[in-house]
């Protein structure tokens, strides 16, 4: 399964507790969700190296790559969704770029060939998703 998301990572340290870092996630989403800048609210509050990114986005991984609290809360939910998943790292507020996409319904791999005398001439490919 391939995924996609932006995460703003918090985690208790000396000048927050667990409790205070629940109440900031929990502010940032539904802040999120009323309307307010993720990529702003990344910028501000994430404490990993991510919010350098555009959009503070942790690009494509396949599942397994990331811990399992965080994927499979991803797969719980749908593109566009902003939520929050705790994991041994920290809490992070997740918001979902692309829907998962299962390895089931990925296509595969077309090549053209266009030859002459048995030369390919020309390679042309491209991969096939189907999105829900």
């Amino acid at each position: 399964i391939r995924m996609r998301v932006s995460h703003i990572l918090l985690f208790p340290d000396s000048s927050r507790s667990m409790a205070q870092v629940k109440v900031l996630a929990d502010s940032i989403c539904t802040a999120v969700k009323k309307g307010a800048d993720y990529d702003s609210m990344c910028r501000l509050y994430s404490m990993d190296g991510v919010r350098n990114r555009p959009q503070c986005d942790l690009s494509y991984f396949h599942q397994g790559v990331m811990v399992r609290p965080f994927e499979e809360a991803i797969l719980k939910h749908n593109k566009g969704e902003v939520f929050t998943v705790q994991t041994e790292f920290g809490l992070h507020v997740v918001k979902n770029l692309e829907q998962p996409i299962k390895d089931r319904e990925r296509l595969t791999y077309i090549m053209l060939y266009v030859s002459t005398r048995g030369h390919v001439v020309t390679n042309v490919g491209y991969s096939v998703f189907r999105r829900k």
